[in-house]
């Protein structure tokens, strides 16, 4: 009893993830005993050996390593070939052993005390049984009895084995589970469990900037009632990124986890900046979970070098852009490039209409050959002034009185001026981007 009391505990409070399966229940599946022996002083029934045995029960047709496992809706049904009836005055209980690749929880289950089971004729009663699964993927599960025991009062009762090897009368495959491997400790005790946990992040990030790791939710099953106080859910911290938000969160009761009913948390969310460098990966993966319950305090940390649930990649800013062309009065282009800004930027004024009314900005940018440049631009109707500076030498001045093109919606504006390029006279064509 000690034992099983401890493995109920051990599984307690969050602690096992469950997968919901459609239960098949199987065909009955007949039982004779190989022996049986008496326990007490007294004389019991004749023929308690000659006693057949059926007995039907719906297990899951699938379940995870590690999920907790009820075969419900168990029947045993008792046929007695005597011409006398077989009268109980305690019952009789039927034991139904884990099989290879299980744990016990619950194994055996009685009938009402005082069961009868007529001259000729048959009893019933019925139960449930409880596991834990521990087999790996592809193991099957199949579910024998391996003893019932008549219970007649005054500390006399019977014993019968059923052959080891029998049919079993309900079986489970094991699957692969999804989750994260977890070691919880509660009283001391330590189990290996799975928890399942899921969250969305954005498939991209520019360096510098803030998002979020949203709707992240852990799936678990409680083997019984469990009333749950608060559950704090801690998020492994991740390289590449810089919290911004607590890494910790807690969830708190009272509220009652069903039995057997898969529960998955309130959606949580984390921020963060995208602190690493252009082209490295953000890995999101669980550090703890801690439930207290009206059992204790199960703690949950996830085994190291799993997975990540969610990732991102940091990418480049995007930045405003730059295009300038410079026509001398010879018709030679003297100078044409075009470039998205390394720093600075534009910045469109539009007045309710849409219509663009100023446009004012410095960036510095790669310049066509290499090395450093920027360019300055003011727009404040009618006046345009534009100032080019390249460090190979270039050095562009314009202005204009013509108005700037910017269509309604769009994000660019393009101008046309006359300037100077290097103490030579020339049209400058130019186009700037405010990306926003």
């Amino acid at each position: 009893m000690v034992k099983r009391v401890a493995a109920m505990l051990m599984s307690v409070g969050l602690v096992l993830a469950g997968l919901a399966v459609t239960a098949t229940p199987a065909a009955a599946a007949s039982y004779s005993f190989e022996s049986c022996q008496q326990s007490g002083t007294g004389t019991p029934p004749a023929g308690l050996d000659q006693i057949t045995v059926d007995v039907t029960g719906t297990a899951p047709a699938e379940a995870e390593s590690g999920a907790f496992l009820i075969v419900a809706d168990v029947v045993v049904t008792l046929h007695n070939p005597h011409p006398y009836a077989i009268d109980t005055n305690g019952g009789v209980s039927i034991t139904v052993p884990a099989p290879a690749g299980a744990n016990p929880n619950a194994t055996e289950f009685f009938s009402p005390s005082g069961l009868s089971i007529p001259a000729g004729g048959s009893s019933q009663f019925h139960g449930s049984l409880q596991y834990i699964t521990t087999g790996s993927a592809g193991t099957v599960l199949g579910f024998r009895p391996s003893m019932l025991t008549f219970y007649f009062g005054a500390g006399l009762s019977v014993s019968c084995d059923i052959a080891s090897g029998s049919s079993a009368f309900a079986s489970t495959l094991l699957i692969e589970r999804p989750g994260y491997q977890f070691s919880c400790t509660i009283l001391g005790l330590t189990l290996q469990q799975t928890i399942d946990v899921v969250g969305n992040a954005p498939s991209s990030v520019e360096h510098g900037s803030t998002f979020a790791l949203a709707d992240v939710v852990t799936t678990s099953t409680a083997p019984i009632d469990t009333v749950v106080q608060s559950v704090t859910f801690t998020l492994e911290t991740p390289a590449n990124a810089t919290p911004v938000s607590p890494l910790s969160i807690t969830t708190p009761g009272p509220f009652v986890v069903p039995a057997g009913v898969p529960f998955n948390s309130a959606p949580t969310s984390f921020d963060f900046v995208a602190s690493g460098p252009v082209g490295s990966v953000v890995e999101f993966r669980p550090s703890s979970i801690v439930t207290q319950t009206n059992f204790g305090t199960v703690s949950c940390t996830a085994v190291p070098g799993q997975e990540a649930f969610a990732t991102t990649t940091i990418t480049a800013p995007v930045t405003d852009q730059i295009a300038i062309g410079a026509v001398g009065f010879d018709g030679q282009l003297k100078y044409a490039h075009h470039a998205a800004l390394s720093s600075g930027g534009f910045d469109l004024t539009r007045n309710g209409q849409g219509t663009l009314t100023a446009l004012q900005g410095e960036g510095t940018f790669v310049g066509p050959d290499g090395g450093d440049a920027s360019l300055r631009v003011r727009y404040e109707r009618p006046w345009t002034k534009l100032r080019l500076v390249d460090s190979n030498g270039v050095a562009l001045r314009a202005s204009s009185l013509l108005p700037v093109v910017s269509p309604t919606g769009s994000d660019f504006a393009v101008g046309v001026a006359f300037g100077e390029l290097n103490h030579q006279p020339v049209l400058v064509i130019w186009v700037v981007r405010d990306t926003g």
